[in-house]
Order: structure tokens, then C-alpha cells, then sequence
């Protein structure tokens, strides 16, 4: 009896695992499918040749940042917007490319923030967009405990804004 007892929870818990494992999936095949489509777009529509990374930003409008190499073998960021549905066939979506050498690495804006912020906690230092503008996005915990982000140019550090929320 205790020998079914354990062979049912171990059944349950590898069912419980395996269908953990398929929602993630299913939840994150979307955001996969449209990194790789801006992938393709970048590659097709600007001067790279080869795509690195792609990480998606989400503001006011959403774009997907690809970065990668281009024929010079120069590093280059490309941010694609990401239409509503609805959207698709009246707009164009807005597409922005820099060179890494038109702006700041993010050793340098870390370099920025340890100087000019409070940080007890930092998640993130990621590219995004802002308007047209594009913008560094730094996320992090305050010394009072408050969840911020912090937007400056990507072109020279300058600040843009600054939001705070309780945690």
C-alpha cells in the first residue's frame, strides 16, 4: 500500500512538472515568434548580416531592440516597432538603427547610475525606446525600498525621467 501511495505522488508530481514545462512554453512561443520576425526584418531591411540579440522593450509602444553586426563588422542596434493588429495595414511600423559607437555601453551607464543614483538592488540595464528617442531603460530597488525606473539617452546619458512605485 505505501509502495502505491508513493508511485501515485511521484506520477503526480512528474504530471505536474511536465505540464508547468508546456504552459511555459506555450506562453512564451508568441514572444519568440516575434523576436524572430524582427530578426528577419532587421537583417532584410538595414545593413546587418548577422543578429546577436534580440530583447524586447515595451513603453507606451512596444518595438523589439535586435542587435547585431553589419557588413563592416560594426555593432549596431536596430528598434523595430511592434504593431496593434488593427494597426498592420494603415501604419508603417517606425524603425530605428544606431551604431554601439553613437552612444553608451551599458558599463558606461552603469558607470552613470552608480554616480548620480541610490541603488540598493539593480535588475536591469536595457535598451528601449522613448518617442523617437533612443533610451537606456534602468530598472532597480531604492534605498527606501521603492521598485524605479530611470530613462536616459542612449547617445550621452542624459536624464529623461524617473518613476518610482512602493514595492
Amino acid at each position: 500500500m505505501k509502495a502505491w501511495i508513493i508511485f501515485i505522488l511521484i506520477v503526480l508530481l512528474g504530471l505536474s512538472i511536465g505540464s508547468s514545462v508546456m504552459l511555459f512554453n506555450t506562453a512564451s512561443e508568441p514572444l519568440i515568434e516575434r523576436q524572430e520576425t524582427a530578426a528577419q526584418i532587421a537583417l532584410t531591411e538595414t545593413d546587418l548580416i548577422d543578429v546577436v540579440n534580440v530583447d524586447y522593450y515595451h513603453g507606451r509602444r512596444s518595438f523589439q531592440v535586435v542587435e547585431g553586426v553589419d557588413s563592416n563588422g560594426e555593432g549596431m542596434y536596430v528598434w523595430i516597432e511592434e504593431l496593434e493588429k488593427t494597426d498592420e495595414a494603415e501604419n508603417e511600423p517606425q524603425m530605428i538603427t544606431r551604431y554601439k559607437s553613437e552612444g553608451l555601453t551599458k558599463s558606461q551607464v552603469r558607470s552613470i547610475i552608480n554616480d548620480e543614483l541610490e541603488i540598493k538592488e539593480l535588475n536591469s540595464i536595457r535598451l528601449g525606446i522613448i518617442g523617437s528617442t533612443p533610451v537606456y531603460e534602468i530598472t532597480y530597488v531604492d534605498l527606501e525600498d521603492r521598485h524605479s525606473f530611470y530613462y536616459i539617452t542612449f547617445q550621452d546619458g542624459s536624464y529623461i525621467r524617473h518613476y518610482q512605485f512602493r514595492r
